[in-house]
């Protein structure tokens, strides 16, 4: 705003600087005590970023200010990050958690759909997040659709993904061998220990009964407990009675 203080009208050049650069100029002419406002608009692409002062500057006076130019704002971009777990083994249609943290690297509030990928199944959730916001998302992922091996389980929201490991281990399942003795002859009424070696096939532990038969009716039971994938453990029955069986050959 230009005001005349004098009694006369008179008139006056009214310029804009900014960091040292004339931007515009206008001629006013103001009737005496009154006033006018001069508007400039001012093209600040050419300047760059940063801090600059800016005047309005009369032939009598100025006055200054502080002009402060920053960059385009950047659109909304999102990056994935801290995938857990990065491997996991899991038993066949567990029920596993994996999360990973989306940050919004822009300089805009966005929204994404972040996405959970094994072997062609994908699980989706949106978030919406504000500019240099992060969040953690989390999915329950069941493996009850997948066979025993190795998948890759990614996340990811718009181009940026993190993927990992997961192993779909192999159920128990038990094989027996090394039967001793696989032939013997005894008296009737003698006791006998027979004995053979049971393995876990599968590679999640777990307990199964192993039954020793004779001509296919039960004499005895062994428990075998917790045992480990991929080992093996020999169970024993001893003392076994043929009292009962007649003279003969039995399997």
């Amino acid at each position: 705003t230009v005001e005349n203080l004098g009694a006369q009208e008179g008139s006056t050049n009214v310029t804009l600087t900014i960091g040292g650069t004339e931007i515009g100029s206008e001629a006013v002419t103001v009737a005496a005590g009154e006033s006018a406002t001069v508007s400039f608009s001012a093209d600040t692409s050419a300047l760059g970023q940063g801090e600059f002062t800016h005047t309005v500057s009369t032939d009598a006076n100025s006055l200054s200010g502080s002009l402060t130019v920053t960059g385009p704002v950047e659109p909304a971009a999102f990056e994935v990050s801290n995938l857990d777990p990065q491997s996991a083994a899991v038993a066949p249609g567990q029920t596993v958690g994996v999360s990973a943290d989306v940050a919004n690297t822009g300089g805009e509030s966005g929204s994404t759909p972040v996405e959970l990928s094994i072997d062609g199944t994908t699980l989706s959730k949106t978030v919406t997040l504000p500019a240099g916001a992060t969040q953690t998302v989390t999915f329950a992922a069941s493996t009850s659709g997948l066979s025993p091996g190795e998948y890759t389980h990614t996340v990811s929201a718009g181009e940026s993904s993190v993927s990992g490991t997961l192993t779909v281990q192999a159920p128990a399942a038990f094989e027996v061998s090394g039967l001793d003795p696989m032939e013997a002859t005894v008296t009737q009424g003698d006791a006998i220990d027979v004995s053979a070696d049971v393995e876990n096939t599968g590679t999640v532990s777990g307990s199964t009964t192993a039954t020793l038969t004779i001509d296919g009716s039960s004499v005895a039971t062994q428990s075998v407990s917790d045992l480990a994938g991929g080992e093996t453990t020999t169970v024993t029955f001893s003392g076994v009675s043929t009292s009962g069986l007649s003279p003969g050959e039995y399997t």
